[in-house]
């Protein structure tokens, strides 16, 4: 084989490699608005479930919140996306991350706009603070999360614990509603002797 096709044939199959190489990661590598409209596409009798689910919802070029499942499954019956050991991460205005919500399922509706979590749900904030709770609503209309079960806040010393709840996550508040109890430890002072 003479050395032009030789060098031809060599530059042929880097080719070929590249071209395929940028297929795949093209194909595994799609963007989530795009599994999003596959979803919507399909037709409605069909079933679906995803495994390990990454959706980042972004307003004017910024992540505002994002959303990981270890399984999602589509609920042709209710319309809605069913999610099992999810990760919410919510963003704050500059896009740095500002809270965590941790749960062992939820649902959301088809367009996000509304995310159930139930089960064991641990709310974690970038300035300190933990809330516990056995199911929150997340309303990406408002920016606030509700619960109507037991609450219990932790942020160092201080506890606080009630029934409902509602976060607000531009403005950085929280309201508990009903059975408040506040418990903030006093430590003694030391007696001169």
């Amino acid at each position: 084989m003479s050395y032009l096709k030789r060098r031809n044939l060599i530059l042929l199959l880097a080719l070929l490699l590249a071209v395929a190489l940028v297929v795949t990661i093209t194909v595994r590598y799609r963007a989530v608005s795009e599994i999003a409209e596959v979803i919507e596409a399909l037709p409605s009798e069909v079933e679906l479930a995803l495994q390990d689910v990454d959706y980042m919802h972004s307003e004017a070029g910024l992540a505002r919140w994002r959303l990981e499942a270890k399984r999602a499954e589509r609920l042709v019956t209710e319309g809605q996306l069913a999610v099992e050991k999810i990760a919410l991460t919510f963003y704050d205005e500059q896009g740095a991350p500002q809270t965590k919500v941790h749960a062992d399922e939820g649902d959301a509706d088809k367009d996000f706009s509304e995310i159930h979590l139930r089960g064991n749900v641990q709310v974690e904030s970038e300035r300190g603070y933990h809330l516990s709770a056995e199911q929150l609503v997340y309303r990406q209309k408002e920016r606030k999360i509700f619960s109507d079960s037991q609450v219990v806040f932790d942020i160092g010393d201080l506890t606080v614990s009630g029934d409902g709840l509602i976060l607000d996550l531009d403005a950085q508040t929280m309201t508990v509603y009903d059975h408040v109890e506040a418990v903030l430890p006093i430590a003694e002072t030391k007696k001169d002797r």
